[in-house]
């Protein structure tokens, strides 16, 4: 009887992995895996996908698209643009800010914060005291891995698109998840998701923190935006890991600390949360971007200068919503506890100081840059008519939200209930339907087997 239980409850499982439906939003070519053109999909079909990963091809003169996600076709992969397809059951989509698909073209790209924190410990033996069981198992298999541990470490490039996403903390654990529905918050976004079958992967770890997760096949999580941190909560709000934003100077010197144990973080560009604080004080920190010409917005009382340095000359002090470009990055510092860069900046439009005094459009000078925010983001601005703040270059108040493992609560989600596709329901429904049919016949012939045994003796 146990036999048959656990039998049933693999094939369920394997076969109810496969039921997230993904709606065909435009006409599209699908192919084969030898890049064989094998017939379209016409806008409105329901798919379903084979696995979770999206691949980039943009070097691949084979297919029309850039990058292609893996659909099952009458019981064979193909290939498709993965542009086309959608949960069929949303009616939201994330911002494309926060897509590795648009992050990779600007040469950004989400890691955990687990693999800064390593970097910032500048030696390769916080990785090994992390990871050492994997390691040691790893260095057991000497036909196989037949370097030192550290030549096979990788830097790590979390996937995230509208379509899946990885659960993964940089050390024990990740989870695959098919996305069925996204819908917008105000810190973020709830994300509904099944999760994905793989039998190469392992669900087994004894992780409180999974509990949540894999009691079932159906996965809710919260995601919660703070500037280049994105979390990633349980329906439960447990903390499972956190992203971070960061460009190819993490990468870049985090597999040179793996290689020789050494690197360089003056050149690594740390992330910073949306409050303007950083993690990492001491070096560079990001302005919420690393291109020149960005146009920014001055969020409070703000001191334009002759140079990078306190003790300069100050031309006059902006107020809150200046709008400024970048000209120039120059040093780090870290003033009043927030760390950032020194910035020359031009003011793009006449406006005026803080005093009501007219400011030309085309002044440059030099502020800090720990108070500039992206000009299309709002923010809201601290009451500058403060007397605190006339002999200071500014202040923010930090907010936090709780590290890894904490189960400290976050908002409620609201969530205001949407029509579901009628397409996907009938699919799901006809999977399950033949699921169950199959179980029936395989319990009935298991149990003719079992009467014959017994008949024999």
């Amino acid at each position: 009887m146990k036999k048959m239980i656990f039998l049933f409850t693999i094939l369920f499982s394997i076969t109810y992995c496969f039921g997230a439906d993904f709606l065909v939003i435009q006409d599209a070519k699908i192919y084969d895996g030898d890049y064989e053109y094998k017939g379209s999909l016409n806008k409105g079909d329901i798919v379903q996908l084979w696995d979770t990963a999206i691949f980039n091809e943009k070097d691949n003169d084979k297919l029309d698209f850039d990058y292609c996600a893996h659909i099952i076709l009458d019981g064979e992969k193909r290939l498709v643009d993965a542009s086309v397809i959608i949960p069929a059951e949303t009616t939201e989509l994330f911002d494309e800010n926060l897509l590795s698909i648009k992050l990779n073209e600007r040469g950004l790209h989400w890691t955990t914060k687990t693999e800064l924190d390593i970097l910032y410990s500048q030696t390769r033996t916080t990785y090994y005291n992390l990871h050492t069981e994997h390691i040691l198992d790893s260095e057991s298999h000497r036909g196989i891995y037949d370097g030192p541990w550290y030549e096979y470490v990788s830097a790590d490039n979390i996937p995230f698109h509208n379509i899946s996403i990885f659960v993964d903390d940089g050390i024990k654990f990740y989870l695959q998840l098919f996305i069925r529905k996204i819908t917008k918050t105000d810190k973020g976004y709830y994300v509904e998701t099944e999760l994905a079958y793989d039998p190469l992967m392992d669900y087994s770890y004894e992780n409180t923190l999974l509990e949540d997760l894999l009691e079932s096949k159906l996965v809710n999580l919260n995601i919660i935006i703070d500037g280049d941190y994105l979390y990633l909560y349980t329906k439960k709000n447990k903390l499972l890991t956190t992203y971070v934003l960061v460009d190819g100077s993490v990468s870049e010197q985090y597999i040179n600390l793996m290689r020789n144990d050494e690197c360089d973080l003056s050149v690594v560009n740390w992330p910073r949360h949306a409050d303007g604080s950083c993690d990492y004080t001491g070096y560079n920190v990001k302005t919420e971007t690393t291109s020149l010409d960005e146009i920014l917005l001055v969020t409070e009382n703000l001191k334009l200068r002759s140079s990078e340095d306190l003790a300069s000359d100050v031309f006059f002090v902006m107020s809150p919503g200046t709008k400024l470009r970048i000209l120039e990055f120059g040093k780090a510092e870290t003033i009043n506890d927030i760390s950032s860069n020194w910035i020359r900046v031009v003011i793009i439009e006449n406006t005026k100081d803080r005093d009501g005094n007219l400011i030309q459009k085309g002044t440059t000078g030099w502020c800090f840059g720990g108070y500039l925010k992206k000009a299309h983001v709002e923010e809201e601005v601290i009451d500058s008519s403060d007397s605190n703040n006339d002999n200071k270059e500014t202040s923010i108040v930090s907010s936090r939200f709780p590290k890894e493992g904490s189960s400290e609560n976050i908002d409620d989600v609201i969530i205001s209930p949407t029509s579901v596709n009628q397409k996907a329901s009938c699919m799901t429904l006809i999977i399950f339907i033949v699921a169950i049919l199959f179980l029936l016949i395989v319990i009935i012939v298991i149990l003719i087997v079992v009467r014959k045994k017994k008949h024999s003796k």
